[in-house]
């Protein structure tokens, strides 16, 4: 399945293009305070599922998660608008079957979800809470929710969960998620680049298909996209509007 990474014409994401890298971002320092945030889950109404909870400094293991997020879709007018600078960035297409590989490149696990919009958090005093996961060779899991108290790397399971939750006003953006979490805190790994506000991890061989441009574009940053797409031989496209409010593209050669 192809999939689609909105960027905005800033230059640590150009470099992220050309030096090959996914940045996952920690959830606490996601734009949308109530997305994976450990304060829901640790409210007074989830008492009898925290009080036995078996992950020392369980808030800042889960707050330290990362995510590097996705689009379903290239030509989703809130994502070019929001995330992409009003058309003056660029997406970047993936195909995600690649993703699977990131977790064998580096000996640790790297879950690629789809994003649940709920109108609540899911009720975790609830032991009989059922959740899929879906693991890094792309089988899909049942977990129950009393069995992540019993082991580390079942509460990781739920923790990873929890990290693909978020409130339905945000649907519109289609989103699947990487999330990666105690295999990374835990353990320095070398082909991890470790910074304050998350991790630079390098993006699998042959995932890149293809790149578009906005029609905002500025032409002194062709340079940027053009180097990439030679020495990757991928096609670049460009927006194009279209009445009535559509997005459509066309070939574009820098």
């Amino acid at each position: 399945m192809k999939v689609y990474k909105y960027y905005s014409p800033q230059s640590y994401n150009f470099e992220a293009l050309s030096e090959n890298y996914f940045y996952f971002c920690k959830v606490s320092k996601l734009n949308d305070p109530y997305d994976a945030s450990f304060d829901l889950i640790q409210s007074p109404q989830f008492l009898k599922f925290i009080d036995p909870i078996i992950v020392p400094n369980a808030k800042e293991t889960m707050e330290s998660y990362g995510t590097c997020s996705f689009c379903e879709e290239c030509d989703n007018k809130v994502m070019w608008a929001l995330y992409a600078d009003n058309y003056s960035g660029f997406v970047v297409e993936f195909e995600d079957d690649t993703f699977e590989s990131i977790t064998n490149e580096l000996s640790a696990r790297v879950s690629y979800q789809k994003v649940v919009y709920k109108e609540e958090c899911p009720n975790l005093d609830d032991m009989n809470y059922t959740f899929n996961y879906r693991a890094y060779d792309g089988k899909i899991q049942t977990i129950k929710l009393e069995d992540c108290l019993q082991d580390f790397k079942t509460m990781d399971k739920l923790f990873t969960h929890l990290c693909s939750y978020k409130n339905i006003v945000w649907e519109k953006e289609c989103e699947r998620r990487l999330i990666t979490g105690k295999d990374i805190i835990d353990r320095a790994n070398p082909k991890v680049k470790y910074e304050t506000g998350g991790y630079k991890i390098p993006i699998p061989q042959g995932a890149i298909k293809g790149i578009i441009i906005g029609h905002n574009f500025l032409k002194d940053r062709y340079c940027y996209i053009g180097e990439v797409a030679r020495n990757l031989g991928i096609p670049v496209r460009k927006t194009k509007v279209c009445r009535p409010f559509n997005i459509e593209f066309e070939p574009f050669s820098i």
